[in-house]
């Protein structure tokens, strides 16, 4: 895992979506209830669709976990927090805000 926590369990919570990460950080601002977020990121590693900012909200939510078919920034950061994260790999390229995913 590249977050605080190595395990996740609970009902998924799953996302669609292509080097934009609009949809993910509306999710993580909702209760988590001890859910798991799926990302299909299209297993691009170009972009990372989640970094510390929505891991910290997330871990604030109740979410167990954030798993994703795709790239996460912040490592060393995701490492202390109170959440399990899993990933393809990392990018240090933020999203594009087009509202689409």
């Amino acid at each position: 895992s590249l977050g605080g926590r190595h395990r996740m369990a609970g009902r998924a919570v799953t996302l669609r979506l292509f080097e934009d990460n609009s949809l993910v950080r509306d999710t993580v601002a909702e209760p988590g209830e001890g859910r798991v977020l799926v990302i299909d990121g299209g297993g691009s590693l170009r972009r990372a669709v989640v970094g510390d900012n929505l891991a910290r909200q997330a871990a604030a939510n109740g979410w167990s976990g954030i798993l994703v078919h795709g790239a996460v920034r912040d490592t060393a950061v995701l490492a202390s927090i109170d959440l399990a994260v899993h990933a393809l790999g990392t990018s240090p390229r933020r999203t594009e805000k087009r509202g689409v995913g």
